[in-house]
């Protein structure tokens, strides 16, 4: 028993060894926005590259929307997916202001908005997948600044 305990160990140990780092090639700019009194809804792009030998199966993404100082909202996987091995991949996220969020957010930007000045929007989090039972994270940052008032 205690043979097969140490075998499956060191099997996990070895095989988490030989996954190398997920990269983000490149977050796009937030596409789609939307912002009305309901909040914001926009879409981010990832392109992930797997260097990997085994395909990644995305399953969620644990990423926060940040506008200014304010904790505004998340940011989630559109669809779950398959990043391929040895192969760029382009991972759809959508983000989403938190009910109540937006409301704050104009308060706290009114000067900016008449002046059609830019608001710092931000997200970051990771992407979470697995391979062969093993967790894989991906961090993601991205920033971004946007003109509300137009």
């Amino acid at each position: 028993m205690r043979v097969h305990f140490l075998l499956a160990f060191t099997s996990v140990l070895f095989c988490s060894s030989c996954y190398q780092k997920i990269e983000v090639i490149e977050v796009e700019d937030f596409s789609n926005v939307h912002i009305g009194f309901k909040g914001m809804q926009s879409d981010l792009y990832v392109h992930v590259y797997n260097p990997n030998r085994v395909s990644i199966n995305v399953e969620s993404a644990e990423i926060s929307l940040r506008v200014g100082e304010v904790d505004a909202g998340d940011v989630w996987l559109k669809e779950a997916m398959t990043l391929v091995a040895r192969d760029t991949s382009l991972v759809h996220l959508r983000v989403e202001t938190r009910q109540g969020a937006i409301g704050k957010i104009l308060l706290d930007n009114i000067g900016k908005m008449f002046g059609s000045e830019e608001i710092p929007f931000s997200a970051e989090g990771i992407i979470i997948g697995k391979s062969w039972g093993l967790k894989i994270e991906v961090p993601v940052h991205h920033s971004q600044n946007l003109v509300i008032g137009d």
